[in-house]
């Protein structure tokens, strides 16, 4: 391809498929990079595949300059954060990267009748169907929840943490999303609070099963995607200080909607580099992945790391048992 850099290879129509797919699910450097094709430099945005960069943050410092700055030209009384492994994810719910024969309502169906045995879901009320449904997105069910937090820094160290296995991303730029949720139900729903979904017939038009009410008033026909606040019915939620968007049945993903409806939203560039010492900065001031999954695994985790190296009880770091 003249000019980009980017190398022609001939590919066959179900590789190209196999792309499309990809760009779809994880957004187009992913794409690329699975079959070999290669855009020079860590951003996409240069070629516009991506929005313009808006605002960049190399520290935390740097972020809470940004947060300031967007919330005095927003006029905003709250902000919601969503951190991305990589910019070039697209802003779209899991369920709606899966193949399209793939069955929520019955994935979500299962999860509440097989998920109602289990000890950390036993203070969940067996008939708080918004509950549940918050519940199977934390715990990994393709849902067309997507997480947001009121808390910058969780969103921030979801950004640069890097997963298990990918150490790829080392050098990728991640991002971090801020959208005035206000301005989001305002702008697409005529209102501008923040839903706290109940059991209402019109609240019950996002939830896996529901059918679509094309009549219905104020857009809550389940099919444009609404701001949530719901309740804290789970450790993860409370941790995380947790909100939802809920996609309804139109699937295209909220980047594009929100170009298309003018909503007040903005993505920061976390620059590859910036990765290992913003997770120093969070680390001293607490945040690690038991701070957000305070669950015995995580505080394992944790534990082993802090006291890998000490092998004497005279250290200060180590902690004895009174007797």
């Amino acid at each position: 391809m003249p000019g980009t850099g980017i190398h022609p290879r001939v590919l066959k129509l179900s590789t190209v498929r196999s792309m499309v797919r990809a760009w779809r699910a994880f957004g187009p450097n992913s794409a690329f990079k699975s079959y070999g094709v290669r855009f020079p430099g860590t951003s996409l945005s240069r070629y516009g595949l991506l929005d313009r960069v808006e605002e960049k943050a190399s520290c935390i410092s740097e972020l809470i300059e940004v947060l300031e700055r967007t919330r005095k030209e927003w006029g905003a009384r709250r902000l919601w954060h969503r951190g991305l492994e990589d910019e070039a994810y697209e802003l779209q719910p899991t369920a709606y990267r899966e193949a399209e024969d793939f069955s929520e309502t019955s994935a979500f169906n299962v999860f509440w009748a097989q998920g109602r045995g289990l000890a950390e879901f036993s203070e969940i009320d067996y008939r708080d169907e918004w509950s549940w449904y918050f519940a199977a997105r934390h715990y990994g069910i393709p849902t067309r929840l997507l997480d947001w937090s009121a808390n910058a820094l969780v969103a921030l160290l979801f950004a640069v943490k890097l997963p298990d296995g990918k150490k790829e991303y080392e050098s990728e730029n991640a991002a971090l999303w801020l959208l005035d949720p206000t301005d989001f139900n305002e702008k697409l729903h005529g209102s501008d609070s923040i839903v706290v979904p109940c059991e209402s017939a019109d609240d019950k038009a996002w939830l896996p099963g529901a059918e679509v009410d094309d009549q219905a008033e104020g857009g809550k026909n389940g099919i444009l995607p609404v701001a949530l606040y719901p309740s804290q019915t789970n450790v993860r939620l409370v941790a995380q200080a947790g909100m939802f968007t809920v996609h309804g049945r139109a699937r295209d993903s909220l980047d594009s909607v929100f170009s298309s409806s003018g909503v007040n939203a903005r993505r920061v560039q976390i620059p590859g580099g910036s990765r290992g010492r913003i997770l120093e900065e969070l680390g001293l001031l607490g945040l690690d992945p038991w701070s957000l999954y305070p669950e015995a695994p995580y505080l394992a985790q944790r534990l082993t790391s802090f006291y890998r190296g000490i092998a004497s009880s005279a250290n200060p770091n180590v902690v004895a048992r009174a007797k």
